[in-house]
């Protein structure tokens, strides 16, 4: 537990430290610079380890018997220090730290009880030139506490490297840093604090990549000549995730010496992960999901749909898991299913051979129906029906069309909103009552469900006799005419006959 609480303590004062470098930074332009000054000033009172710098301004103060003395100083450019009484002094090379002991001591030992104090006024600044991989040439102000970071920041271009950073001291020795390695790992040694008389220089990247799919940091990455495809992944990647399919390792490599427009190439690292594999600038690697290649089923129809009343399909692929059951992935799903989502009507379609089988899925919601559970199989399809809020009346009324469901009303109501029967066309209050799915039901049992459709038949026997009465009056007449026709034929050929037979 010890352990555990000095680790943190340690790691808190880290960050605060580097986010007060930060906040320091002569990049920083959200304080005015007065108050830059004034807290610089603080921060090194509190880190004796600030190099003295040409420029700095200090300030003595110690006693002589009662009267206080204020001496300020400042270091000159070949960092000497005149302290009038006291001397000139060299203190190139010493920390403010070490600076502050030695002119207490001097101090101690010319007045014995002058109790001296050394303070920090004012930071000295100076500029750095860089140069190379960047926007343009330019000279930076910095200060003693800037990091090599800070300075080139938002200053260079697209093609900068940031493995390969020079910095050429005013001696003419150069050093070389690493900033992603300070970044990524926190070796702050590769992001050395500047000194004055230093320069950078910025060159130019060598090899940039991209990976991305199941690995822990996927992103852009600049390479080192020598990393290979087992540092992009378990290094810069951090690894991959418990869901990566080794065996389907894409890369997508734009510059290639086979075609111009590129190549694709796969491997499978499922054993180990080939040594010899040379990674080419622009490369971009892909780890897939071993759940992109798993069996799937698919839910259709009315889910995933956001408005009560539509009925535009829908279609949602649903992986599912070996022996995985119905119930499980409606669940899973229950949050897409909507008003128009008839779950008492839906169905499968197995994809072994087609065969269309009808479920319950809200008993499987609300009860889990074990025993009525369908085990899922690879590129099942669960079709659920719409189900719209409506009722519709049609036939022999006087508005005939589709009106709002409301639970548990007649046929009378829904034929009271269509304007009532059309009394020319239609008596009593027979009706016929079909479902959606086309099931008849007696008039005076059914309670209305959505979609169904009430129709009021044409049968008013007058009706008839308004629209065919004068051809049936025509017909009739003809046929009257006819029988008259034909019966006095008939009478007079009686007669001819009997006065034949008479003579």
């Amino acid at each position: 537990m010890k352990k555990i609480l000095i680790t943190f303590i340690l790691l808190s004062l880290a960050a605060f430290h580097i986010q007060a470098q930060d906040i320091l930074s002569t990049s920083n332009n959200t304080v005015s610079l007065a108050q830059l000054v004034q807290m610089r000033a603080a921060f090194i009172m509190v880190n004796t380890d600030y190099p003295v710098t040409p420029g700095d301004t200090y300030q003595l103060n110690y006693l002589v018997s009662t009267q206080k003395i204020t001496l300020p100083f400042y270091i000159e450019g070949d960092y000497t220090i005149n302290l009038a009484y006291f001397g000139k002094f060299n203190v190139q090379g010493k920390t403010f730290g070490e600076l502050k002991y030695m002119i207490e001591s001097e101090v101690l030992n010319a007045y014995a009880d002058s109790v001296p104090s050394v303070t920090i006024s004012s930071p000295g600044t100076f500029n750095v030139l860089i140069k190379g991989e960047v926007k343009a040439t330019i000279l930076v102000p910095a200060w003693s506490f800037d990091r090599l970071s800070s300075i080139i920041q938002n200053k260079t271009t697209d093609y900068a490297s940031m493995r390969n950073v020079e910095v050429k001291s005013s001696e003419g020795t150069s050093v070389f840093y690493d900033l992603f390695r300070a970044m990524r790992f926190g070796e702050l040694d590769q992001d050395p604090f500047i000194k004055t008389g230093d320069e950078i220089i910025v060159h130019p990247y060598i090899k940039r990549i991209n990976i991305d799919g199941e690995v822990k940091r996927p992103g852009a990455y600049e390479l080192l000549p020598e990393d290979s495809l087992e540092e992009v992944i378990n290094i810069y990647a951090n690894g991959m995730t418990a869901f990566a399919d080794r065996e389907r390792i894409t890369i997508k490599r734009l510059s290639s010496e086979n075609n111009d427009f590129g190549e694709s190439l796969y491997l499978d690292i499922s054993r180990d992960i080939p040594k010899d594999f040379e990674i080419k600038d622009f490369d971009s690697i892909n780890i897939a999901r071993k759940m992109d290649h798993q069996p799937v089923i698919y839910f259709q129809g009315a889910i995933g749909t956001s408005t009560a009343g539509t009925t535009v399909s829908n279609k949602i692929p649903y992986p599912i898991i070996p022996g995985e059951k119905l119930s499980s992935a409606a669940r899973s799903l229950q949050d897409q299913l909507t008003a128009v989502s008839d779950i008492e009507n839906a169905f499968i379609i197995r994809a072994n051979n087609g065969e269309k089988t009808m479920l319950n899925i809200q008993d499987l919601l609300l009860k889990g129906g074990e025993e009525n559970d369908t085990v899922l199989q690879d590129q099942d399809i669960v079709v659920i029906p719409f189900r719209q809020y409506l009722v519709y009346v049609g036939g022999q009324v006087m508005n005939p069309g589709a009106y709002p469901y409301i639970v548990n009303k007649t046929y009378e109501y829904y034929i009271g909103l269509a304007g009532g029967f059309n009394i020319d066309n239609h008596i009593g209050k027979r009706v016929k009552i079909t479902d959606v799915y086309g099931t008849r039901y007696k008039y005076r049992e059914r309670i209305i469900e959505p979609e169904d459709v009430i129709y009021a038949p044409l049968n008013h026997p007058l009706y008839w006799l308004r629209e065919y009465g004068d051809d049936l009056a025509v017909i009739t007449a003809s046929i009257t005419s006819t029988i008259i026709m034909v019966n006095l034929v008939k009478d007079i050929a009686n007669r001819d006959i009997s006065g034949y037979t008479t003579e």
